[in-house]
């Protein structure tokens, strides 16, 4: 985006994108705390979180510098989960078409599976400008990976 703005703060219908993730995130239940990475203008990411949800809702930021990919930015909050025993959900700020009921219904299978991971991905008919789920026949994940260093069958 060719802006001035933080991608998770720009608006649909009056609303930042990252506070249409959070929002649908705190109204499932199903959250005791929320950690924000923040890479690009992360000053401007951090106050916004902290004006919007201070008091309400416990959340942390966490600057993942260098950054270095979605990975590298889950694992920037590797050290706040010590210790931890549940459920982490780990989206995107700039996602804002996950609803409480879907993301509801998300942990709710996830917890019934008993497994130790759940991935919640969308089939493409052109998935141009999009990572790729690597699944095999059974449809397990083997690997996630970027579309510029995807190999032909993967495209």
């Amino acid at each position: 985006m060719k802006s001035s703005l933080p991608k998770v703060l720009h608006k649909i219908l009056g609303k930042p994108l990252l506070e249409r993730v959070m929002d649908s995130v705190f109204k499932t239940g199903c959250v005791d705390e929320a950690i924000v990475i923040t890479g690009h203008m992360s000053e401007e990411v951090e106050k916004f979180v902290k004006t919007t949800y201070e008091g309400k809702f416990p959340v942390t930021t966490i600057i993942q510098q260098p950054q270095l990919g979605t990975g590298h930015a889950v694992f920037m909050a590797h050290d706040r989960l010590k210790g931890f025993n549940g459920t982490v959900l780990v989206l995107c700020g700039d996602t804002p078409l996950l609803s409480e009921e879907g993301l509801s219904e998300f942990v709710k299978k996830h917890h019934e599976s008993g497994a130790a991971l759940t991935v919640m991905s969308a089939l493409f008919d052109d998935p141009t400008n999009y990572g790729r789920i690597v699944r095999d026949e059974n449809w397990h994940v083997r690997k996630i990976v970027e579309e510029k260093d995807a190999t032909p069958e993967e495209k």
